[in-house]
């Protein structure tokens, strides 16, 4: 009997009951799955949820878009989607130039072929041609962006290698003698921030000295960084920043905030300089 069913099975009377006539309900959307079905097979398959909505609604049915995509998930239908071929070749353009230099225009990797310029002072310095490697070479061609394009368009269409090569060359001696300007600058604010702090009548000027090299290497730091190199108190390093402000060698970037950071203002100028190109 039922009874004995139940009581083996574990479930209560309204539980079976509830269940059993739950499987003989009827599907209150049977209609329209049909009408989706209808729809989706007359596309060949091609519908998705949003053209199926469409479709129902100029047909006068409104439904709730969730519940179509509800139902195709049900019914296990889901459009076809062509896939899209990537179309990006147009063919070779222009003559190929020889390769007479024997140039490898092949990259084994991405961005490989377009730091060719931050490799030049490198390399000039490996072969002892510079001490360091200080020529920002990439500012010299932002000066001479229209020949710099049009010298490039030469070699790759005319092979014309001894233009560009000089036009490299040349900026290699500019950016040298920019380098120089650039370096007597420094050293002149430098010494400046020396003078300054000389003049000054405090105790631990040592201190003083060693935050002047560190800003020279970190134009931009906070108060803990600061304190960390130069190991000692947080009252200390407050104390230095504040000797620095006032000598106007150094200002906070934005005021009011927890974690404040300070800028060589001088020093970064001096390092701006035709950036701005």
């Amino acid at each position: 009997s039922i009874t004995v069913l139940l009581t083996i099975s574990g479930l209560s009377k309204s539980t079976y009951y509830f269940e059993s006539q739950r499987f003989d309900r009827k599907d209150k959307d049977e209609e329209l799955k049909k009408h989706i079905k209808d729809i989706f097979h007359k596309n060949k398959e091609r519908y998705g949820v949003r053209r199926v909505y469409a479709s129902l609604r100029n047909e006068g049915i409104i439904v709730n878009h969730k519940k179509i995509q509800r139902l195709m998930n049900e019914m296990g239908l889901f459009g076809k989607r062509k896939k899209q071929k990537y179309h990006s070749y147009i063919g070779e353009v222009g003559r190929i130039a020889e390769n007479i230099i024997n140039r490898d225009f092949i990259s084994d990797g991405p961005n490989k072929k377009r730091i060719g310029r931050l490799l030049i002072p490198l390399w000039l310095k490996n072969i002892g041609y510079l001490n360091y490697p200080l020529l920002y070479l990439s500012l010299y061609f932002k000066q001479n962006r229209t020949e710099y394009y049009g010298l490039l368009m030469d070699v790759r269409f005319k092979g014309k290698y001894e233009e560009w090569l000089k036009f490299f060359l040349k900026g290699i001696i500019e950016m040298s003698k920019n380098s120089i300007q650039t370096i007597n600058k420094i050293t002149a604010l430098k010494n400046e921030v020396k003078n300054k702090i000389d003049n000054l009548k405090v105790r631990n000027k040592e201190k003083l000295v060693l935050a002047m090299n560190y800003i020279f290497s970190h134009p931009y730091f906070d108060s803990t960084d600061l304190r960390k190199f130069l190991n000692v108190t947080k009252p200390t390093v407050l104390n230095i920043i504040s000797i620095f402000c006032k000598l106007n060698i150094i200002s906070p970037v934005a005021e009011k905030q927890r974690y404040v950071t300070y800028r060589f203002n001088e020093y970064i100028t001096i390092l701006e300089e035709g950036t701005e190109i």
